[in-house]
């Protein structure tokens, strides 16, 4: 097999001869010495297995529990808590409950992955700040303070689409109330298929396939699954086969083998609380009703981007704080910790708050040890959130606001590829990674 090493100096050959660089100038022995101090190390999604598009158990890599330390008490001890369900470890297939290819409209479970298409957009350059620009360049219709929403309240669910109404007569500015409502769903999908560029013209179930395949879906080879056009927006059919790719894919972080499909950075903010001092509404009128959860014992919403999340530690208390989830009626359920590299999908799970006995609870109760077949994290991005503004730097492809070596990297994973945007090296959008987009990182880079 041809090392790693010997296959990034052999690229840097290739490269340096198609910009006309000699090998005896100062910049390809610069160049050289980096790749040498730092790509050794790994450069990939090391240690996940991303399975090949496909929708059989034969796309899997199954393993037994104690396989990737977990004990083998963890499918006894989850029996029982879904009527179907799927557990993975870092891409690795635990264990299937039921029939794994079963399709279900998966109700609200699919705010989660309409939330990740906006970090896709944003990836894409489709969206050049979601914190900053107003849903309403393209929803046109909407008025008074409905105008001010940005992406960040329609995703947060503190647009204030509800208001005034619901019993309310207040017409709260965006950020100040969160409500979980419909109405953000509606104006969300919508205005995702015309930063998409409208393809195929109208907005049908079929035309917003296309959104989400070239968004990320295609990429982490998702196959069978189906949309559905309602008042309230897109929903989506799926399967625990697509389910658990989805969930991997927030596991690496945004990235798929060593390809980036979304920004760290935003991955790592959607499964964290943004609902501080907000107020709260838990019985909205837009198919807003959370049983749940009471203003007394949550007087903030443990919700990140259309995501619900324990990273304050009051969900499931005595659990990590790092379990992070979407969730539809019915009890479908995607559910991932970052840190353990677990992933379960399920269809019937109890989602009610608990301080003992829930799926996180049990699940860190039968872990052993770490993964031996999970070599490392996703990649070598750093793991501190950066500012999440997108820089628009030349050669700027992870969106942390540097140009870096960390964004060579993202170049060289996809040289002479077909590929478009920034988040792919495609520094100058022409839809191949190619030599003069390495240039442009070259003339940008440390600036």
């Amino acid at each position: 097999m041809v090392s790693k090493k010997f296959f990034c100096l052999e690229m840097v050959r290739r490269v340096c001869a198609n910009l006309g660089v000699e090998r005896s100038t100062k910049r390809y022995l610069s160049l050289l010495f980096f790749l040498t101090l730092f790509l050794p190390k790994g450069i990939n999604a090391a240690g996940y297995y991303f399975p090949p598009p496909g929708q059989t158990l034969s796309q899997q890599n199954q393993q037994t529990p104690q396989t990737v330390n977990l004990s083998g008490n963890i499918i006894t001890d989850l029996s029982g808590k879904a009527t179907r369900w799927a557990l993975w470890r870092h891409g690795y297939l635990v264990h299937v409950s039921g029939d794994f290819n079963q399709t279900s409209e998966v109700k609200s479970l699919r705010k989660t992955w309409h939330a990740l298409t906006v970090g896709a957009a944003v990836n894409q350059g489709k969206i050049p700040d979601f914190k900053t620009q107003k849903i309403s360049f393209y929803q046109t219709n909407l008025t008074g303070k409905d105008k001010d929403a940005t992406w960040w309240h329609v995703i947060t669910q503190s647009a204030g689409f509800d208001y005034p109404g619901c019993g309310d007569s207040i017409d709260y500015a965006p950020g100040q109330m969160w409500t979980y409502s419909d109405l953000n769903l509606k104006n969300l999908n919508e205005a995702l298929f015309k930063a998409w560029g409208s393809p195929g013209g109208s907005y049908t179930a079929s035309n917003y396939k296309t959104v989400l395949n070239q968004a990320y879906f295609s990429a982490i080879g998702m196959q069978g699954w189906n949309t559905q056009l309602n008042t309230d927006g897109i929903r989506l059919v799926l399967d625990l086969e697509d389910m658990g790719r989805l969930g991997l894919l927030m596991l690496a972080r945004g990235r798929w083998n060593n390809t980036v499909l979304v920004p760290q950075w935003f991955v790592e903010e959607q499964e964290t609380k943004k609902t501080a001092g907000m107020l709260v509404n838990y019985d909205g009128c837009n198919d807003g009703v959370i049983s749940f959860l009471t203003k007394a014992t949550f007087p903030e919403s443990p919700y990140g981007y259309l995501t619900w999340t324990n990273s304050a530690g009051d969900f499931y208390k005595n659990a990590s704080t790092s379990w992070a989830w979407g969730a539809g009626a019915g009890g479908t359920y995607i559910l991932w910790n970052q840190k353990n590299g677990v992933v379960f999908a399920g269809v019937g799970v109890d989602d009610s708050p608990k301080t003992s006995g829930g799926i996180p609870h049990i699940i860190e109760a039968n872990i052993t040890g770490s993964n031996p077949l999970f070599e490392g994290g996703p990649s070598i991005l750093p793991t501190k959130t950066p500012t999440p503004i997108v820089s628009g730097k030349p050669g700027d492809a992870n969106g942390d606001g540097k140009v870096d070596g960390l964004d060579y990297v993202v170049w060289l994973n996809h040289y002479n590829q077909s590929a478009t945007g920034a988040g792919s090296g495609d520094f100058n959008n022409s839809g191949k990674v190619d030599g003069l987009d390495y240039v442009i990182w070259l003339n940008n880079y440390n600036k």
